[in-house]
């Protein structure tokens, strides 16, 4: 998303602090969209804003001035010199150029003085009859050359000047101004675009964290931590070792006759004991567009307790298993899905361990 700013957009609200305002910075922020000023538009911001914070400081004076005299004591409240807060608006627009979120488009790059001699003398837009918009015509030349030369898509344009940029409906550009481009579309305040551009927005916004998602499922893919051995065996102890002791239990209670008997012999109840003893073996990750998929292999031991008759306890019995494991990590590390893909036991399969 490109969005193209006038300067009187910005008089009245430099710091985007109204509730659309800043809801469309911040929104700027999360899509990796990008805000430009055409040069003009941010010398006339800085100019307009230290006017005003002069005119606005004389009229704080006199009314402190009128305020004092009736106090019975004076109180204290000073102001810093007019620079100082030119210069923290400056320092803004700064930051946000280091942030990769705004753009200072210099009219120079483009060849269009000759082209806005003859607009003057035609009476096209920005111009009109009686007027002469130099200032007007060479923001819209410069945005208009600037989304033509990178051909950019979703470009908007937001300006008050209803008379001079848009149709006699204000509905959309004038003509003229459509003749140079097609490429972006006009509204009248943030706040209008906002609103009518809320499915684009929305849409946009989803991608974004669906992108700023994935980026940390990669991060979290490729860091040593998923990769350590001491990590997992953590997480499947925290929060899958009653999964796997019942993954034990169904699969002791579903071995053919010939592993049972190898096992238990001839004893007719076998009751599964807590495992007390798990070391992981190996651990690999795959990282997925909602996920990062975990898939290892952990020894586990537990015991068994065996009955030759009911109610008859003959003692236990040390069983150790090679449990093929797999679950998935979410971005914030919460683990889920833990699946049991084969269980080998040790006295059945000892070439396997």
């Amino acid at each position: 998303m490109n969005v193209f700013l006038d300067s009187n957009i910005l008089f009245s609200d430099p710091y985007f602090t109204g509730n659309f305002e800043r809801n469309f910075l911040n929104t700027l922020k999360t899509i990796n969209g990008r805000l430009y000023l055409s040069e003009v538009v941010y010398k006339e911001t800085i100019k307009n804003y230290r006017r005003e914070v002069k005119k606005r400081r004389r009229a704080y004076s006199s009314a402190y001035g009128y305020l004092i005299k009736i106090l019975p004591s004076r109180p204290e409240f000073t102001l810093q010199e007019d620079e100082i807060y030119v210069q923290e608006l400056i320092a803004f627009y700064n930051e946000l150029q280091e942030l990769g979120i705004l753009e200072i488009i210099e009219h120079n790059q483009f060849d269009i003085y000759s082209k806005i001699v003859n607009r003057a003398l035609d009476n096209k837009k920005p111009f009109a009859d009686g007027k002469e918009e130099f200032k007007d015509t060479v923001i819209w030349l410069s945005y208009a050359h600037f989304v033509e030369e990178k051909s950019l898509s979703n470009c908007f344009f937001i300006t008050n000047n209803s008379s001079e940029f848009f149709n006699s409906k204000k509905t959309d550009l004038h003509q003229d101004l459509l003749e140079d481009t097609r490429r972006i579309k006009g509204y009248l305040s943030i706040e209008a675009f906002m609103t009518a551009e809320s499915k684009l927005i929305s849409e946009a916004t989803e991608e974004a964290r669906e992108e700023a998602y994935f980026e940390r499922l990669i991060e979290l893919g490729s860091s040593k931590k998923v990769k350590s051995l001491d990590y997992i065996d953590d997480l499947l102890k925290e929060y899958f070792t009653e999964t796997i002791n019942d993954e034990i239990t169904f699969y002791i209670d579903h071995l053919n006759a010939v592993d049972r008997y190898k096992l238990f012999l001839n004893f007719i109840e076998v009751q599964t004991g807590p495992i007390y003893k798990m070391k992981m073996i190996d651990v690999e990750r795959e990282v997925y567009r909602d996920e990062v998929v975990i898939y290892g292999v952990v020894q586990v031991t537990h015991d068994v307790s065996m009955q030759i008759t009911e109610g008859l306890n003959m003692g236990n019995k040390s069983l150790v298993h090679r449990i093929d494991f797999t679950f998935s990590l979410d971005a914030d590390e919460i683990p889920s899905n833990f699946e049991v893909k084969e269980i080998t036991t040790q006295e059945l399969n000892p070439d396997e361990f």
